[in-house]
């Protein structure tokens, strides 16, 4: 399952391995990651990972907002200057939307195509 720093879990994924994403870190740490409280906490899924070795340890940030939803438009005080972030895992399906969108604002001043409205990138300023 997927879990975010904002607290929510949306996504279960059916794999022939446990594959835990989004652990949530309070600090930053580069260049190496290492969480010794993940195993425990995959530990407390299922008995069954009781004693299950840890196979492979990787760190992936997910692009995303506080809140969950993507940040779509002009940037804020910034002339010219467009965001599109914030998509999560979803990034892929919902890129030619987001494409689309920001071309629109680029070329036409607004986005006829998509209302990203909601995403205004001022509501996260």
């Amino acid at each position: 399952f997927t879990c975010y720093a904002t607290t929510f879990c949306d996504s279960y994924f059916s794999r022939p391995f446990l594959f835990l994403p989004g652990v949530r870190m309070s600090t930053f740490r580069s260049p190496v990651f290492h969480f010794p409280e993940h195993p425990q906490t995959i530990r407390q899924i299922s008995s069954e990972f009781v004693d299950a070795p840890v196979v492979l340890e990787q760190a992936c940030h997910l692009p995303i907002a506080s809140g969950g939803d993507p940040v779509i438009g002009r940037a804020p005080a910034l002339q010219n200057a467009f965001v599109a972030t914030g998509h999560s895992c979803w990034g892929i399906l919902n890129a030619p939307a987001t494409g689309v969108a920001i071309a629109e604002m680029i070329v036409d001043g607004k986005s006829s195509s998509v209302d990203v409205s909601a995403f205004d990138p001022s509501k996260f300023m």
